[in-house]
């Protein structure tokens, strides 16, 4: 599966089961992560460090701690659904 269609099938079931606030979250998680990936890295070449240097670049950033475990949530509830 293409990681666009697999993000629009994600979407979609969270639309099903989820609140309108939660579904732009996630939206919002899932292009923040694939945006701060290198550009010649695919869905499929994630690694571990990647998400750390992600988590290390939204703590710079300043995001709350909880925000910061949604976002995590998010992107390896993408990669579970896969």
């Amino acid at each position: 599966m293409q990681a666009e269609q697999a993000y629009i099938k994600f979407i979609d079931h969270s639309e099903a089961n989820s609140k309108s606030n939660t579904v732009k979250n996630r939206r919002v998680a899932l292009r923040q992560f694939f945006e701060f990936l290198p550009r010649d890295a695919s869905w499929d070449d994630v690694e571990q460090y990647h998400i750390q240097d992600w988590v290390d670049s939204l703590k710079l950033d300043d995001y709350a701690p909880r925000s910061i475990r949604n976002k995590v949530y998010v992107v390896s509830a993408f990669y579970g659904y896969m």
